[in-house]
């Protein structure tokens, strides 16, 4: 009719109007439908039938949830339709995205899910003029219902990584709404109504690509964007990470104990004891218990070969990634059932340092390295995001560094050699010396020597500040016990 006779429809507009006042719920959903599918057709319509697009901008603010619940996805089709259909008005699209704003905060539960998942679903190829949208549904992360929360948490993630990898293959960066994602999963992190599995889950299974290469870049530029609470946040579920790994290794040994020896009645109830902690800090301890359950009655040497990849900081990620798929697999086989799956990927999860591996973090020394060698000698101290998050992860995990002694040697030449411009780089690598020390004391004798050289050189400097942490380094096992007096009293004597 609008296309044939819009004559007509012009005389039929009260009428059209009247099914969006109807008392019964149900048809005002399907009016307000018919007038979207009208708009959807012809964008040009909404400047042409002023009348009908006022009253059907109106039933966003309706009375009924469920009506307003499928405003919003008339309301998003209308201004961010798929790119084979025509593009509405600039000025249709800003008073769309306005009305759905309210809708993104809406008092009802599900009239906030349901924004959350269209705004997602509408922002897969581009952002569009749904920036505010995004960051509306963003916020929704943080919930004060867990449900939503949860909701929220999944598609925005999905949509992270998804446009993190398009701007990763074009060389570009991730859309501005969409950058603040994982600092917000991090932050609601402290909430008292989040699921703190479900946000570990996402971060180290969903967020990061699973190609060990953009896995490693994708966490640096992750933890380069993260603020002081965030960080923190990150470097609680690290520790978390270390203490499960500790856990999980200390259960295999138990095991293997027991099996040597059945009447060892001190293991069997250190054993019971620290599954009774793993499976209380589980997020379905039933669940968690019939998995640990099974585990304990296995006689599969490639399961117990699996977990203990799993359990160890310093395996590779490939490994990991490996002996993860072999050892759900393997579990899975012995339950027998699918509910328990999730508990087992949980378990796994936890134990498994899948956001900074020793491989991994060796490439960051060097990369760190390279860049202090590149840098101009009279530029202003520099901030190297590669340097912090190595350090955040070295202090928990300081295994990821064995082996890195000399790439660690010539960090610390080059930020010393650069002078007053990189003191802020030179105590960050300081610290990390620190951090290492436990793996650095197993370094070869050329590398700690290159180490306590540059180490002993700082502690003369006239900057007080550095002294003291080089002195801090000289107090770790990264200078050998026998020569620990003798050096320390060589250096008081100047």
């Amino acid at each position: 009719m609008a296309a044939a006779a819009p004559e007509l429809l012009q005389e039929l507009g009260q009428q059209l109007v009247d099914l969006l006042k109807f008392d019964d719920a149900s048809v005002r959903e399907t009016g307000a439908a018919l007038f979207a599918d009208l708009f959807a057709q012809e964008p040009a319509y909404y400047q042409k039938f002023p009348q009908l697009f006022d009253p059907f901008a109106a039933v966003f603010r309706d009375v009924s949830p469920a009506v307003r619940a499928k405003m919003v996805e008339h309301g998003v089709r209308l201004a961010h339709p798929p790119k084979e259909l025509p593009r509405p008005p600039a000025n249709l699209a800003e008073q769309l995205v306005e009305e759905l704003k309210g809708k993104v905060c809406d008092p009802d539960d599900k009239v906030r899910t349901t924004a959350v998942k269209a705004v997602c679903a509408a922002c897969w190829e581009s952002i569009g003029p749904f920036a505010p949208l995004v960051a509306a549904a963003r916020e929704r992360m943080r919930d004060k219902k867990s449900q939503v929360a949860g909701v929220a948490m999944e598609q925005m993630v999905t949509l992270y990584r998804h446009h993190a990898a398009v701007a990763a293959a074009g060389g570009g960066s991730v859309p501005e709404p969409l950058a603040e994602v994982p600092s917000t999963l991090l932050a609601a992190y402290l909430s008292n109504t989040c699921d703190r599995n479900q946000i570990e889950n996402l971060l180290y299974q969903k967020l990061l690509p699973t190609d060990g290469a953009q896995r490693l870049r994708a966490i640096t530029d992750v933890h380069a964007v993260l603020k002081g609470k965030e960080r923190d946040v990150l470097k609680t579920m690290l520790r978390n990470k270390r203490k499960a790994q500790i856990q999980l290794s200390r259960w295999l040994e138990l095991q293997q104990k027991l099996k040597e020896s059945k009447g060892d009645g001190q293991a069997k109830k250190e054993q019971a004891a620290l599954v009774k902690q793993m499976i209380d800090e589980s997020s379905d301890p039933p669940r968690a218990k019939e998995v640990w359950e099974s585990l304990a009655t296995s006689k599969d040497g490639n399961l117990r070969r699996a977990l203990a990849v799993v359990a160890s900081p310093t395996s590779e990620y490939d490994e990991l990634t490996t002996a993860l798929k072999d050892a759900r697999a393997r579990i899975a086989q012995r339950l027998n059932h699918q509910a328990a799956l999730p508990a087992v990927s949980n378990i796994l999860a936890r134990s498994a340092m899948v956001v900074l591996w020793k491989g991994g973090a060796h490439t960051l020394v060097e990369d760190v390295a390279a860049e202090l060698d590149a840098m101009p000698g009279d530029g202003a101290d520099a901030e190297l995001p590669k340097l912090k998050l190595l350090l955040d992860a070295v202090n928990i995990f300081p295994q990821l560094m064995e082996g890195a002694g000399d790439a660690i040697a010539k960090c610390v030449k080059a930020a010393q050699e650069a002078g007053a411009p990189r003191r802020g780089v030179l105590c960050q690598l300081l610290k990390l010396v620190e951090a290492a020390s436990p793996a650095l004391a197993t370094a070869g004798k050329e590398t700690r020597k290159a180490i306590v050289a540059a180490l002993c050189g700082q502690c003369c400097a006239k900057d007080a500040g550095v002294g003291k942490l080089a002195a801090q380094c000289l107090s770790t096992s990264v200078l050998a016990d026998a020569t620990r007096a003798r050096t320390f009293a060589t250096l008081v004597s100047k």
